[in-house]
């Protein structure tokens, strides 16, 4: 909960005397001028708070908690006279229901619980939370065939290309020094060791990524467009271009509901996982890249000689200031050696949990919508 100064403390005290037992707070944070207040307020309704309160003089100060799994809801509740600035609060937190001057109040069945949604996002975290553990089998298979190699045993370096893998916002050489031969050129064979750094990576570029409002990532992502033009890839460029333009994802209130009682505002956050790519074909990666990077989500891109290799790409999306992170790649002899630890399944099945095949209109909506969960803000108009 959060109290601003401008905040009706009596109001605040007779929501928490009826809501507090049946539903305990993590935390109160309440703006100085106003703390020594509420406590006097407190003391003289004889009610007490098992919570810890916490002070704050801006909102910047707030410490939010932050839960251990993201399929966990998060609720918080704003208090303050100036709506306008409350509701701009609201958006701004990462959070799936977010009260003002209200708390545990549904109305009945005017606010939408995201069950579904939720459980959505529990079926695929679950499948996802697999990467975040060390997993020594990853890159053994292929580690001794006879295609594989040490770099230092290759005489004439000079002579070949060599690609790496990329994370954390720049190339990386494989820790153990292996690669694969394919048409002339070695590439770099991920192992355990790389998975790891991989997908610390990937964390990282989640915090920040999803941090950012719809808004920002379109603006980010858009610079691609140009990027692209200028080197001749007219078919993913538009590709992209289409995708920052697609008018569902400019609405951002999705809905809209109100009443002589409540308003109730509805919009969608990052799905808060790290989705794994590996396609045959180009334009479709970059379709599904777009779909993922637009909805906050990170992404880990994974190849082998039968698939699509983007490593090409990766210096433009450098160009165009995406943060580390937010775009990672593998590579490995034999692909699903990777695919199954990744993705817990076979990457069809996978896939086919998230995107559409196409590019109907249903194709950019409904994996959007899978890849995001709803957040409802209520405010309270009594």
């Amino acid at each position: 909960m959060v109290i601003l100064e401008d905040s009706d403390l009596h109001a605040v005290i007779n929501c928490l005397m009826i809501t507090a037992e049946q539903f305990p707070l993590h935390k109160i944070w309440v703006q100085e001028r106003v703390s020594e207040k509420l406590l006097w307020l407190m003391k003289s309704f004889h009610f007490e708070l098992s919570v810890t309160i916490d002070t704050f003089q801006s909102v910047k100060d707030i410490q939010f908690y932050q839960p251990k799994r993201c399929v966990n809801v998060t609720i918080i509740s704003i208090w303050s006279e100036d709506i306008v600035a409350a509701k701009n609060l609201a958006l701004s937190l990462k959070s799936h229901l977010v009260f003002i001057n209200k708390y545990m109040d549904f109305y009945g069945s005017t606010v939408l619980w995201p069950f579904k949604s939720m459980l959505f996002q529990h079926l695929l975290y679950k499948e996802l939370t697999i990467v975040s553990q060390e997993d020594e089998t990853i890159g053994q298979s292929k580690e001794f065939s006879r295609n594989v190699v040490h770099l230092s045993s290759v005489i004439k370096t000079n002579d070949i290309s060599i690609g790496n893998l990329f994370y954390d916002g720049a190339w990386q050489t494989p820790i153990k020094g292996m690669y694969w031969k394919h048409n002339g050129s070695l590439w770099a064979q991920t192992t355990c060791d790389d998975f790891q750094k991989c997908y610390k990576s990937a964390v990282n570029g989640l915090q920040t990524w999803s941090a950012m409002s719809i808004k920002t990532r379109i603006q980010i992502l858009s610079r691609l467009v140009s990027v692209l033009k200028s080197t001749g890839k007219f078919v993913l460029a538009a590709i992209v271009e289409r995708w920052i333009k697609f008018p569902y994802l400019y609405n951002s209130i999705q809905g809209f509901i109100k009443s002589d009682m409540i308003e109730v505002m509805q919009t969608r956050e990052s799905l808060g996982v790290i989705i794994i790519l590996k396609e045959e074909s180009e334009n479709v990666l970059f379709f599904r890249l777009m779909q993922t990077l637009i909805s906050g989500n990170p992404v880990i891109v994974i190849f082998d000689a039968n698939f699509c290799n983007p490593s090409s790409y990766f210096d433009m999306f450098l160009m165009c200031e995406i943060p580390p992170g937010v775009i990672n790649l593998l590579s490995h002899e034999d692909v699903s050696t990777l695919e199954y630890k990744l993705c817990l399944d076979n990457y069809t099945n996978y896939v086919n949990e998230i995107f559409l095949k196409g590019t109907s209109l249903e194709a950019y909506i409904l994996p959007f919508k899978r890849l995001t969960i709803p957040k409802q803000i209520i405010i309270s108009l009594q």
